[in-house]
């Protein structure tokens, strides 16, 4: 997830945050719909062909074709041109995460020094604890110790850092962000390349399964956290464009809540919307951490059989749930080991002297309860979406397997 562009509410989003991994969203607790909210190549999966009488207008055929094609199997697809990881060999990278204490992070980090290391390229992670003050030291120890390239990864916000960023252009040291903007945005300055995220992909992702899932009927409530401007907005408007174009009769109603809001308001403000409008249905949290308050506010309104949440991200926790079926019936996941190999990969395209690519094309899978066992039982972090991108990158960098 990305983060803001104010400096304090920066520090207050990432130690709720942190408090939010900690509490289970990352890997541990999974919500139930009996609790109340804790402090801070395998078969193509198909779904049922639908009737287009209930929702008229609807294109459900579209979203269909959509839905299923995103439950498969992801397969390797890059359009960037191959390189010679053997011209970056005792080269440095000098990794900065968000935050050490996020999952994520630390599985991004794990395959990066695994990856790097058999490049012979060597590899060094700068621990921190979520600060831009941490970050900026960050940047500061790179340069110092003359890193030839500086990842920020999950990502440090670039709009915090200015005179670091311009430090280590002076020093001639390139930049490169993951895993903070979306697709088609252009690097700021002093950043050399962006690993950039499909968030309104995800979006659309996740009304066109609301849409067919309602057979075109749905009234969705969408939870958004703007703050997140380069993550949450386009997410957001992504879904309620989509709804919009291929479902006329869909509704959708929009929360937006603060990071630092998300345990004193989500559950609330769930419930309350379900209660007033008996007619929602769908809940649709944009980032997978926020179900952990969603789904005990669909329960407080007594609504958990006939409402369910689709949302994004894919945190093992919240895949069970759809195993579980407890109320979380549909997720947009995205593979961390994947994301680990699009970073080196554009890493090794600045380090050996070659423009980034654009889009790494690391994909999104939906996982249904219809797929939703590949991602294992229980399910587990870079699990149900193959090993092609390994084979894939491997060749594309020149490396014998």
């Amino acid at each position: 997830m990305s983060h803001p562009r104010n400096a304090r509410s920066t520090l207050l989003a990432i130690g709720v945050l942190l408090a939010i991994m900690a509490s289970g969203c990352g890997a541990a607790q999974t919500p139930t719909a009996t609790t109340e909210p804790v402090a801070p190549v395998a078969p193509v999966a198909t779904v049922a062909p639908v009737a287009t009488a209930e929702g008229a207008g609807a294109d459900l055929a579209y979203v269909q074709q959509r839905i299923e094609a995103a439950m498969a199997m992801p397969t390797f697809k890059f359009n960037g041109s191959p390189l010679d990881a053997s011209k970056a060999k005792g080269k440095t990278i000098f990794n900065i995460p968000t935050s050490s204490a996020v999952p994520m992070n630390e599985i991004i980090h794990l395959t990066q020094a695994k990856v790097a290391a058999s490049l012979g390229i060597n590899y060094v992670e700068y621990t921190n604890q979520g600060t831009p003050t941490e970050w900026a030291a960050g940047i500061s120890q790179a340069i110092n110790q003359k890193a030839d390239i500086i990842i920020l990864t999950g990502a440090p916000n670039p709009d915090l850092l200015g005179p670091q960023l311009a430090q280590a252009a002076e020093a001639g040291i390139p930049v490169i962000v993951s895993h903070q903007y979306d697709l088609a945005v252009k690097p700021p300055a002093n950043i050399a390349g962006l690993i950039r995220v499909p968030f309104s992909e995800a979006g659309r992702l996740l009304a066109d399964w609301v849409i067919l899932d309602s057979k075109g009927t749905a009234n969705a409530l969408l939870l958004t956290t703007n703050e997140f401007n380069y993550a949450s907005l386009p997410l957001g408007k992504a879904f309620e464009d989509e709804i919009a174009k291929y479902c006329p009769k869909c509704k959708v109603t929009n929360q937006d809540y603060r990071l630092v809001d998300w345990p004193t308001r989500i559950q609330t403000g769930v419930s309350t919307a379900l209660t007033a409008d008996p007619s929602i249905t769908y809940v649709v949290p944009c980032f997978d951490a926020m179900t952990q308050w969603a789904a005990p506010g669909v329960t407080a309104a007594g609504r958990s059989s006939d409402v369910k949440i689709a949302t994004f991200n894919g945190t093992p926790a919240i895949l069970k749930m759809i195993q579980d079926k407890n109320i979380v019936a549909m997720e947009v996941g995205e593979n961390m080991d994947w994301v680990a190999y699009s970073n080196i990969d554009q890493a090794l395209r600045v380090l050996t002297g070659m423009p980034p690519v654009e889009d790494e094309m690391f994909p999104l899978r939906v996982f249904t309860a219809a797929n939703v066992n590949e991602a294992g039982i229980p399910p587990a972090y870079n699990t149900g979406y193959g090993d092609a991108y390994l084979a894939g990158y491997l060749k594309l960098w020149g490396v014998s397997q």
